[in-house]
């Protein structure tokens, strides 16, 4: 499918389709389903932002041309694309240039501009941006220190589903910054960002169940939390459970337990493709047949869940609103070939799971088991529960998929 989908794309750019080209170029710069490669992206980029005046040109496209500058350390291209883009009220483009401010890439380090460019794209509705404000306002960075501010921009970003707003916000509760202390309410919102994977939250969440600090003293759960941050790569819940152990606080088996998250009703994983599909164009294979699925099973020595199935019977894989979703197809993205790949690079790679996508960033994948749960999984750091289902994982696994964004943000901020 993948191959399909691309030769299709090239051809549509070829003929100056102006969203061909786009999303080509994005495929290039993401380095989904090919081979990364920036210079061919800001080709493309470049070639867009020579048609600005066409009548369908999305000045969102100085935004990613100035992140593909940034990358290639030419930051002052960068910072002309991004005030480009700013001029037109784009707000990714204000949120760069906050960075730009305040690091002083491309322009004169400045932290009240900083600041000032962060406001602005929160203000359009930024979320990214609205975490950053709320940081300014924390520590007192281009603005006078205000906790009520810090914690009113973190809840904005909160409601938004950012984890990280989460777990301030969460921190601000505990401590009385810029709120009345609730540590009922911290606990709340802990849970919240460690169920999205919030390492950090996942160990502070351990330790107010271990001292029953705004929650019922409950070492099971504790124990439970400690155990999924250490999984995710927090070193200090590592420590902790090594202590625990010596200290004889733990017996138990140190096996992981998952126990289910909260999920909306169950739909139907037909139903809700095609609903994705109703705001972009839905690229699928053709749908497996029982011999293909019985084969691809005992290659993989595993059983696939009844959603999984039902999904390939149908699509055989997908590509729709950026979800590349492998199936059983006979092409190098197909599920048996990621699975097979993961097996054999990562010894921790769980066994008894198949892939079911690529995010494209340091190995990490997502998988399913064959009782239909879906896991995002680091090697070296586990497994972290996403959802109860397919469905479930594709209706409600933005934070997972919004990866792929933040990878690229991360990257250029450490330019």
């Amino acid at each position: 499918m993948s191959a399909e989908v691309i030769e299709n794309l090239i051809e549509a750019a070829n003929k100056g389709d102006l969203k061909a080209t786009r999303k080509l170029a994005d495929l290039y710069m993401q380095g989904n389903l090919v081979k990364q490669d920036i210079n061919k992206a800001t080709e493309l980029y470049e070639s867009l932002c020579q048609r600005k005046e066409d009548e369908n040109f999305e000045v969102s496209i100085f935004s990613k041309l100035g992140i593909c500058y940034a990358m290639c350390r030419n930051f002052e291209k960068a910072y002309a694309c991004w005030a480009y883009a700013a001029e037109k009220n784009d707000a990714e483009a204000f949120h760069n240039l906050g960075y730009c401010y305040q690091d002083g890439c491309g322009v004169e380090q400045d932290d009240e501009m900083g600041f000032e460019m962060f406001k602005k794209a929160a203000d359009l509705g930024y979320v990214e941006s609205m975490y950053e404000v709320g940081n300014c306002y924390s520590n007192g960075i281009g603005v006078e220190q205000d906790f009520t501010q810090s914690f009113k921009y973190w809840a904005m970003a909160a409601e938004q589903g950012d984890s990280h707003s989460m777990y301030n916000l969460a921190i601000s509760y505990l401590n009385g910054y810029g709120v009345d202390e609730n540590h009922e309410k911290a606990v709340e919102l802990l849970l919240k960002a460690a169920k999205r994977g919030y390492k950090q939250a996942q160990y502070i969440l351990g330790s107010c169940y271990q001292d029953g600090d705004g929650v019922d003293f409950d070492m099971a759960l504790a124990v439970k939390w400690y155990r999924t941050a250490a999984n995710n790569g927090h070193k200090e819940a590592q420590a902790h459970l090594e202590k625990m152990y010596k200290n004889g606080d733990i017996v138990e088996s140190s096996k992981m337990e998952f126990t289910a998250i909260e999920s909306t009703p169950e739909q139907n994983i037909i139903d809700v493709i095609y609903s994705l599909a109703q705001t972009d164009k839905l690229y699928s294979g053709d749908g497996s047949d029982a011999s293909a699925i019985e084969a691809a099973k005992e290659a993989l020595c595993v059983e696939f869940s009844e959603d999984f199935v039902e999904y390939v019977q149908k699509f055989g894989s997908i590509l729709v609103r950026d979800i590349e979703l492998c199936g059983i197809v006979d092409n190098e993205y197909s599920t048996v070939a990621q699975t097979k790949k993961m097996r054999k690079n990562f010894e921790d790679f769980p066994i008894d799971c198949y892939v079911i996508e690529n995010i494209g960033i340091d190995n990490i994948v997502m998988v399913q088991n064959a009782e239909g749960r879906v896991f995002q999984y680091k090697p070296e750091h586990g497994l972290t529960l996403a959802g109860n289902s397919l469905s479930d994982y594709l209706l409600n696994g933005d934070d997972y998929r919004k990866e792929r964004r933040e990878y690229w943000q991360a990257r250029l901020n450490n330019l």
